[in-house]
């Protein structure tokens, strides 16, 4: 271009046959990172409908099915869709962020990291079976733990509740 022109151009990240190496890899996070800036920023001023906007731009340039991403980045842009009522993309983003948070377990059964998604992922979804179950899990780490314990109390009176519950409709 003869004239100056501010900004960036987003092209071809998307072409799954085109081969990114891990610098450029890093390199992207970063332009996701700046789009986050910019959905924190409509979050932060209450204009949920561009954060949505901002985050499905983001995904459509740089694609998570074709540039790499983790699932801790990957959780936090589910929890903004989930902060801004777009419950379809949290759910959609969920079940990838599930996959690559247990995955990271079955290699490093004491990351805290992948517990603290786990958690939080599970209580955004109400879903107090899976809650449950990692809170046993995370039990066998810290079996002295007060807090987990009690944990572990609370989610197994919430499933036998919920239980009780189905159990009820079911007969009607």
């Amino acid at each position: 271009s003869e004239t100056f022109k501010r900004g960036f151009k987003f092209r071809g990240l998307n072409d799954k046959s085109i081969f990114y190496n891990n610098g450029q890899q890093r390199m992207l996070q970063n332009y996701r990172n700046a789009f986050l800036r910019l959905a924190m920023y409509y979050l932060d001023t209450n204009q949920k409908a561009k954060v949505s906007e901002v985050l499905n731009y983001m995904n459509k340039k740089i694609s998570y099915d074709v540039i790499g991403i983790g699932y801790r980045l990957l959780s936090q842009i589910g929890n903004i869709y989930y902060q801004v009522g777009n419950f379809t993309k949290f759910k959609e983003i969920s079940v990838k962020v599930e996959r690559k948070a247990l995955n990271s377990l079955k290699n490093n059964p004491s990351d805290l990291y992948a517990f603290r998604v786990l958690l939080d992922l599970y209580q955004n979804l109400n879903n107090n079976y899976k809650l449950f179950g990692l809170w046993e899990r995370i039990g066998k780490l810290y079996p002295g733990d007060p807090n987990v314990k009690a944990n572990i109390i609370k989610y197994r009176k919430l499933i036998a509740i919920q239980d009780s519950l189905n159990k009820v409709q079911t007969k009607k």
